[in-house]
C-alpha cells in the first residue's frame, strides 16, 4: 500500500507540484522526514502541534494483533488510527 493509496482511501487528493505533476512516494518520504524533524523541534520548544501519541498507538496496534482472530492488515491499522472502528476485525 503506497501513501497515495492511503490518501485516496480517505478521500484526500494527492499533492501536486505547481506544474500539475503528482508527488511520488519518494517525495512523501522526504516530506515525512522534514515534518518529523519539524515536529520534534516544535516539541522541544514546548509548542507541541502534533497530537499523535506514538506510544498509545503502538499499544493499540499490539492489542489488535494479539486479540484478533484474523491477521490484521495495513488497512485495519490505518482505520484504527483514523478512528474508523466499524472496519476493525477484533
Amino acid at each position: 500500500m503506497t501513501f497515495v493509496d492511503i490518501l485516496r482511501r480517505y478521500h484526500i487528493e494527492p499533492l501536486q507540484y505547481s506544474d500539475g505533476t503528482e508527488l511520488n512516494e519518494r517525495d512523501y518520504v522526504r516530506m515525512y522526514d522534514i515534518l518529523s524533524k519539524y515536529f520534534l523541534m516544535k516539541r522541544y520548544f514546548k509548542d507541541n502541534i502534533s497530537n499523535v501519541d506514538f506510544d498509545e498507538a503502538v499499544k493499540k496496534i499490539n492489542f489488535m494483533k494479539n486479540n484478533s482472530l484474523l491477521p490484521i492488515t495495513e488497512e485495519d491499522v490505518m482505520d484504527m488510527l483514523e478512528g474508523i472502528e466499524e472496519n476493525l476485525v477484533i
